[in-house]
Formats: C-alpha cells, sequence, structure tokens
C-alpha cells in the first residue's frame, strides 16, 4: 500500500518474505496494484523440510512506469538465493544499477538450534556447493562483484537493503 499510496520511481523491498512458491502470487498483486510498474521478484531459497522461517529473506524491486522503459538486466546472487539482487536501468544520460542486499545475522546461541533459519539454509547451500565463506561473506562478496562490475562500466548505484553487519575495508569481510 505504501508504494501504491507514494509511487516512488524506484522501491526495494529486502527480506520480503517471497519464497519460489508466492513469488509469482506477490508479483501478479504487486502488478495489479501498481498499474505499469516494472517488478522484479528475487525469491529466498527454501528445502523440502517445511518451517515458520521458511520465507525469511529475499527482495522485490519496482520500478515505476516513467524508468519502466529502462529496464535492461536483472542480477541475483550467484546461488539465486535471495540475499543480492539488482536492476540495471539504461537510460540516454546513465546507466543506472538498483541493488538491493540482505546481510544475514549470525544467530545467537539461543537461535543456532533453529536449523532452517536463513543463515543455516545459506550455510547449506554454500557447502553443498563447495564454496568456503560464511552466509555473510557470501553476501558481501556477491554485493561486491555486482559493485566492481558497475565500476568497471561507469554506471551510477543506488545500494539499500538490511545491512546487519559492520563493513571495514581494512579488515575485510567480517
Amino acid at each position: 500500500q505504501f508504494i501504491a499510496h507514494y509511487l516512488p520511481d524506484i522501491a526495494i523491498n529486502v527480506d520480503a518474505r517471497a519464497t519460489p512458491t508466492n513469488a509469482r502470487t506477490y508479483e501478479d498483486s504487486l502488478r495489479l496494484h501498481l498499474k505499469g510498474y516494472h517488478v522484479s521478484v528475487f525469491p529466498t531459497v527454501v528445502e523440502k523440510t517445511r518451517t515458520v522461517h521458511d520465507d525469511v529473506g529475499s527482495i522485490i524491486i519496482t520500478i515505476s512506469p516513467r524508468l519502466r522503459s529502462h529496464v535492461d538486466l536483472t542480477f541475483r546472487d550467484p546461488l539465486g538465493l535471495g540475499v543480492v539482487a539488482g536492476v540495471l536501468l539504461k537510460t540516454p544520460a546513465m546507466n543506472i544499477l538498483v541493488l538491493g542486499a540482505y546481510w544475514t545475522t549470525k544467530p545467537t546461541t539461543s537461535e543456532a538450534e533453529d536449523k532452517n533459519s536463513l543463515w543455516m539454509r545459506i550455510k547449506r547451500r554454500l557447502q553443498q556447493a563447495k564454496i568456503n565463506l560464511s552466509p555473510l561473506q557470501y553476501v558481501k562478496s556477491a554485493s561486491e562483484d555486482l559493485l566492481t562490475q558497475a565500476r568497471c562500466n561507469n554506471w551510477r548505484v543506488i545500494y539499500a537493503g538490511d545491512l546487519n553487519s559492520g563493513y571495514e575495508t581494512a579488515q575485510g569481510q567480517h
């Protein structure tokens, strides 16, 4: 309702709680209420064992009718986990990468028992893919790859998200 009321040109919704199952419903509903908007839904990963935390994560990026014709490409994190996503707008004046990220938090000791938290689901997917990064390092790395691509191509960047951690270049990712 917020987007339908204020009609922003660009909206980045992080932790939008879209799964592969309900992503299409989200898209259809947004398109119905936001006539003429470009809608990109990047759902979170869901495993076979279903729990209350299945829908944590995901990103939805909406682009207004004014900018819709400039949508060129979409990007997502390499494993398609719904934690980094972007839309490239190509305009005559400039190219703009609209990027959303969900920096997952490491579970506390009491939360560590939740095997289906987003952190644990990402951790399992990284292990399956033989990627030796923590979930947070994965999100930051995927973000950095897109930001580097933007810099190399002289794109402008709009970066927003749920940034649940700090970043210090001298120490690298943490």
